[in-house]
């Protein structure tokens, strides 16, 4: 109040434009958004979606966000192998790949069929998008470490599993060859 109030007999006379209100609402309102920055990660998403590029998102983007920032499903989606495959609330990776297949395309091998990202040519699990199912097959991992797998996502290395403490040291030499993060 008493602030107020000094402002008030600082600005008597002077024309209401001097008052200075829209700067103090730019500089509180920079103040207040700035204390919070979203860093963006870049996503490869190709096939059935309107324009196929390199998109950039939130960190903290899912894939149904990758499909907006591509301008949406293309008229040739194939939409039933969307509805059984593709998890559109997977969290994404920077670096990560999408490809949504088109009517009559059989997507297979390189494909992780629970979100539609592409894996390493050598059929190695990326540990940012695989089910829990995919996971378990991997020795020693069962139901329950591959469930704290999924809950630590996403990694940016498979060494992030022994320093985060996911798996202990002997289920990660077993696995190590077998897992991708990306």
């Amino acid at each position: 109040m008493l602030v107020y109030g000094f402002g008030v007999m600082l600005s008597i006379g002077q024309p209401r434009e001097k008052m200075g209100f829209q700067e103090f609402s730019q500089a509180s309102s920079s103040a207040v958004l700035g204390s919070k920055q979203t860093t963006l990660i870049a996503i490869d998403i190709e096939g059935a979606v309107a324009s196929p590029s390199v998109v950039t998102v939130a960190n903290d983007a899912r894939v149904q966000d990758a499909i907006i920032a591509a301008g949406g499903f293309s008229k040739d989606v194939d939409k039933d192998w969307i509805s059984k495959h593709l998890n559109l609330a997977a969290k994404l990776t920077d670096g990560a790949k999408i490809y949504i297949p088109k009517i009559g395309e059989s997507p297979q091998g390189n494909f992780s069929d629970s979100e539609g990202l592409v894996q390493d040519s050598s059929k190695q699990i990326n540990i940012n998008s695989a089910t829990e199912s995919e996971l378990d097959s991997l020795p020693g991992v069962g139901p329950v470490t591959a469930q704290k797998i999924i809950s630590g996502r996403p990694y940016t290395s498979i060494e992030d599993l022994t320093t985060r403490k996911v798996v202990n040291a002997g289920v990660y030499a077993k696995i190590k060859d077998s897992i991708v993060a990306y």
